[in-house]
């Protein structure tokens, strides 16, 4: 039977390494997001959502950033074009996916914090709960602060 002998210099080396391997993910992560994704807030019917996308025609890349976060990878095949990955994260999943991308962002970074603002103070409400003409003027205002930050 062999021993290893477990030193506290060789763990705290081993925990560096790996935030120094996880910022470099993040980093690379917070390009593509910057480059191939989007945050927006949608309106289904009466209800409005955070939503983060990143669209690549490469599902390698894909995959490996969904190795990191979990969300759900729709695929578009539309014949005689490339097809289309697109990973999503929805509420919560998005706006934990925002802070984690947040630091290193440079293109997006004020859409994320948008994104992060909207789902931690405006929809932590009690679920069904009748929204009232306020709440509603302020998710309006939500989605069209971050619509006109992506049509710039």
């Amino acid at each position: 039977m062999t021993f290893i002998q477990f030193s506290v210099i060789g763990k705290e080396k081993y925990i560096k390494s790996n935030r120094v391997k996880m910022k470099k993910n993040l980093a690379y992560i917070a390009g593509l997001f910057d480059g191939e994704g989007c945050v927006v807030i949608r309106k289904d019917r009466k209800y409005f959502r955070l939503e983060v996308r990143i669209t690549n025609t490469n599902r390698k890349v894909i995959d490996y950033i969904h190795s990191f976060f979990n969300g759900d990878v729709l695929v578009y095949d539309k014949g005689r074009y490339k097809t289309c990955y697109n990973l999503r994260f929805a509420d919560g999943k998005g706006a934990k996916f925002l802070k984690s991308v947040l630091p290193y962002l440079i293109i997006k970074k004020e859409q994320a914090k948008l994104g992060i603002e909207f789902q931690e103070k405006v929809i932590r409400k009690i679920r069904n709960k009748c929204l009232t003409k306020r709440d509603l003027t302020l998710r309006k205002k939500y989605k069209e602060k971050i619509s006109k930050l992506n049509n710039k």
